[in-house]
């Protein structure tokens, strides 16, 4: 009987996952989506700045470039993010379904949950330290993935134990 729940879950769980990110507008390089983030591809080079628009920058276009080019150094130094104001990072739909996919793991202790919370939490923690600043939900996918681990070494010690218990 719980196998069979496990094999109706499982697919549910894929699927209600993965089909909130089939739309191509969760893509975080979409400055639509997304606004006030500044993305890597950006050039900060006065000249070809000038190039682009076809005309010479104005006296106060070069001091607020000079001010962006500052910052970013300043933040590069220190190692952070450029918090841009009137942005609210997002959650990662990742971190989320980690968690709750680790915790539904520990209370079946099923394995293969336990493996796709494990997997969830590294998309999410890769893609949070890749467009830093864009998603948060750290906390979420490290908890998801402590929750995977957990579920996964207590199904292979029951394991272990049931098959020392039964050769001996």
């Amino acid at each position: 009987m719980k196998l069979s729940r496990s094999f109706i879950l499982v697919p549910v769980l894929i699927l209600f996952v993965f089909s909130g990110y089939a739309s191509p507008s969760h893509s975080p390089v979409n400055s639509e989506d997304h606004p006030g983030v500044i993305q890597q591809s950006i050039t900060l080079d006065r000249e070809q700045l000038e190039s682009q628009l076809g005309r010479k920058l104005k006296f106060k276009e070069r001091i607020g470039l000079w001010i962006i080019k500052s910052k970013i150094k300043h933040a590069e130094k220190k190692g952070k993010s450029i918090h841009i104001e009137g942005y609210q990072p997002i959650t990662d739909g990742f971190a989320i379904a980690s968690l709750v996919i680790g915790i539904v793991s520990l209370l079946t202790l099923n394995i293969l949950l336990g493996i796709l919370a494990i997997i969830f939490a590294g998309i999410s923690l890769g893609k949070i330290r890749r467009f830093d600043g864009l998603y948060k939900g750290q906390g979420l996918a490290t908890a998801g993935l402590v929750c995977g681990i957990v579920a996964v070494t207590l199904v292979l010690l029951v394991v272990v134990l049931a098959l020392a218990f039964y050769f001996v």
